[in-house]
């Protein structure tokens, strides 16, 4: 099993309950795991990879941005209830437009933007899949930055026409939407300690989405040993 050991760092930010920062200090990895924290002569003599650095501190897990929606929350407040949101729906819009070439740029500035922070696992979440868009792209472009991704296949297929909330044109049939839920999960998830991709069902809100949707989405989501996430 592979080994790291990192040591000799002027401090080791541990964020751990007592926030301690240890002075000459590392981490000794196996397989990518953390097994332990502390002085460095402390820590074992050796491994398979030794490096020295200044500050060795925590990765950090974070998300990348969605859309701009603070002014459609907002506008809510001053809208009358199931009244369609102009800047929720403009948003929708948008999203409904992208392609797959803009979403690989989204998600690889994004990644190394957060990436460049210190983030080493990143959750990405969308529910519009429009002009050829699939969830594939967000995980080949993870892929290339080389952060640990999870990503949700998020989706909308409650129309204004049925009385929700998105645009027509921005949402999907349920058995397309079940079936590549199904296709992305045996595809990519792996539910393993570690692992570096992991799939989240996300039927996007309850005004955008049936009631059917999110109960066969949270089966689905059980029986292969993956997550759901719902906004309510």
């Amino acid at each position: 099993m592979a080994t790291l050991l990192a040591k000799n760092a002027d401090v080791v930010v541990t964020m751990d309950g007592q926030r301690r920062e240890l002075k000459n200090a590392g981490l000794f990895a196996r397989d990518g795991v953390i097994e332990q924290v502390g002085f460095t002569a402390e820590l074992p003599g050796t491994a398979d990879r030794c490096s020295t650095s200044a500050v060795t501190f925590c990765s950090r897990i974070d998300q990348l941005s969605p859309p701009p929606r603070s002014g459609a929350d907002a506008e809510s407040t001053r809208r009358p209830e199931h009244e369609p949101l102009p800047l929720a729906e403009g948003a929708l819009r948008d999203l409904g437009a992208r392609t797959p070439e803009d979403t690989r740029t989204a998600v690889i500035v994004g990644c190394a933007e957060l990436a460049r922070s210190g983030c080493t696992t990143v959750f990405d979440h969308a529910y519009v899949f429009k002009n050829g868009c699939k969830v594939d792209d967000q995980i080949h472009a993870a892929a290339e930055i080389g952060v640990r991704f999870v990503v949700s296949r998020g989706s909308m297929s409650l129309g204004q026409s049925k009385g929700g909330l998105p645009p027509d044109n921005c949402v999907e049939d349920e058995k397309e939407i079940l079936s590549d839920s199904v296709r992305v999960i045996e595809q990519y998830h792996n539910p393993k300690p570690g692992s570096m991709l992991q799939i989240v069902l996300a039927p996007c809100s309850p005004f955008s989405v049936t009631a059917n949707l999110m109960r066969e989405s949270a089966k689905i989501a059980s029986s292969t040993a993956s997550a759901a996430h719902a906004s309510l």
